[in-house]
């Protein structure tokens, strides 16, 4: 006996409202365990931390956005069984431009971030030399001035040693 689709809808229906519920309580029970964990130790922020699925697609949002959602539109016109037309086609050459102008972005973003990381190692090391640097030319001079202290009285004993001849 086939199902009909009053059938389905009233189960969807069910399922939609028994996951509401589910999610509702989850969210409810999250943030009274944050309110306690605050309560408990004040420096524990009131607005906890994302969830995973928020976490992931924050990490990958351009990846998503940009490579999988086009290609999926892609795909998806490709194996359409309609007649191609124009309109077609500009659609998916503009959804491969955008996946390889994406793609360049995204590597773009990555290498300027590599080469932020090594110049602020860079200037790490060379703070770090400038430091010693410094501590040399102090040291310098302070040699200097020992040395002129050691030449002028060199030169007193050495007129003391000729006045006594």
């Amino acid at each position: 006996m086939p199902i009909s689709n009053s059938e389905v809808i009233s189960v969807m229906a069910i399922c939609v409202s028994a996951a509401t519920a589910l999610i509702v309580a989850h969210l409810h029970r999250k943030q009274m365990r944050q309110i306690e964990a605050h309560r408990t130790d004040p420096s524990v922020d009131l607005k906890p931390p994302p969830g995973p699925v928020l976490a992931f697609f924050r990490k990958y949002q351009s990846l998503i956005l940009g490579i999988v959602l086009p290609t999926g539109t892609l795909v998806f016109n490709l194996f359409n069984p309609s007649p191609i037309t124009r309109t077609t086609i500009v659609l998916m050459a503009a959804l491969v431009c955008g996946i390889l102008t994406n793609a360049l972005v995204m590597l773009e973003d990555r290498y300027t971030r590599h080469m932020l990381r090594m110049i602020d190692g860079l200037s790490t090391i060379l703070d770090s030399h400038f430091e010693a640097i410094t501590g040399h030319q102090n040291l310098i001079v302070e040699q200097q001035e020992t040395l002129k202290l050691l030449a002028d009285t060199v030169k007193r004993l050495t007129e003391a040693v000729l006045a006594k001849k």
